[in-house]
């Protein structure tokens, strides 16, 4: 059974400057959304064997990213659209934040008996026009690529003025993202970015030596300061339309980090990112010689806590 959702029970409906969307529907339940990716009885754009994630298109301009707990993402949108002028897709429906009930965009649907997921199993947003740019970029002239590189420079000075106290959620607690899974995290925020190493430096001594750990550290730098950061902006998740930026998407791992964390994951070669015309991009938005220490030693820390935490 799924449940109609109308466009004025939508989050985000009152801005003056959205379109209004159509009336959709929402699956009731984790178990009804299953059955309907299996039976090929929605849209399906998008689906992660990798991740088990999956996106659907409801009706037109409207998505659903499902299979996944995901509040943090709803959080860190929301927060955003706030406060920074880039585009943004708009939330229009979730499940309620179990610490925020009346934060739910409309009238959410009941999880039945027989549901396995975890409390937000979706996130239901408005589709920005164009194409993620993994699509497009290897085909852009070097004047188009200028032009992309200006807006994404805008775009990370724009995070970059908002400076936090603490390094963790937008919502002040901790970070509740694949980086710092449950096992690891502390009950509040990094207070400063020395908590941050310290902790970093107790998870690797579980696995590795005294030597090796303070190896890895050394590679970061030894000061930093603290900002807000997308935390995972590649082709996928930067939209265009010609050579516009229509949308940054998937904010899942937005939050406050340490002012070179943005950077890393920029520039991190991982096979879903690297393409030539990425290294282009990069060269422009980020001009000088590659910081290969940091971006090794993030991805050897990253790829450590997700093999063993």
């Amino acid at each position: 059974m799924t449940s109609t959702i109308r466009p004025e029970s939508q989050a985000q409906s009152s801005e003056s400057d959205s379109p209004q969307l159509p009336s959709f529907r929402v699956p009731s339940t984790y178990d009804e959304l299953c059955e309907l990716v299996r039976t090929n009885a929605v849209d399906v754009i998008y689906d992660s064997s990798y991740t088990g994630r999956t996106v659907i298109r409801l009706a037109p301009g409207v998505i659903m990213k499902c299979r996944g707990d995901f509040a943090e993402e709803v959080r860190a949108t929301l927060y955003a659209r706030k406060r920074f002028s880039f585009p943004i897709p708009r939330v229009l429906h979730h499940p309620p934040l179990k610490d925020d009930p009346a934060s739910a965009a409309g009238s959410s649907p009941q999880e039945g008996p027989a549901s396995r997921s975890p409390g937000v199993w979706y996130i239901c947003t408005e589709q920005c026009p164009g194409v993620s740019l993994d699509k497009v970029i290897d085909t852009m002239t070097p004047a188009q690529l200028q032009h992309i590189a200006s807006q994404l420079r805008d775009i990370l000075a724009e995070m970059d003025r908002l400076r936090p106290t603490t390094l963790g959620s937008v919502t002040g607690g901790p970070y509740r993202n694949e980086y710092f899974p449950l096992a690891i995290l502390l009950p509040h925020a990094f207070s400063s970015y020395s908590a941050f190493l310290d902790r970093l430096r107790e998870v690797l001594l579980v696995f590795a030596t005294e030597t090796y750990t303070e190896d890895l550290l050394s590679k970061l730098p030894r000061d930093a300061g603290m900002r807000f950061a997308h935390a995972d902006l590649y082709p996928r998740n930067i939209l265009v339309d010609g050579t516009t930026i229509t949308g940054i998407i998937d904010w899942a791992t937005a939050g406050f980090w340490p002012d070179f964390w943005e950077y890393v994951y920029c520039a991190m070669h991982r096979s879903v990112t690297s393409s030539p015309g990425w290294e282009r991009l990069l060269g422009l938005v980020f001009p000088g010689e590659r910081r290969w220490d940091e971006i090794d030693a993030v991805t050897t820390l990253v790829s450590i806590i997700d093999r063993f935490c």
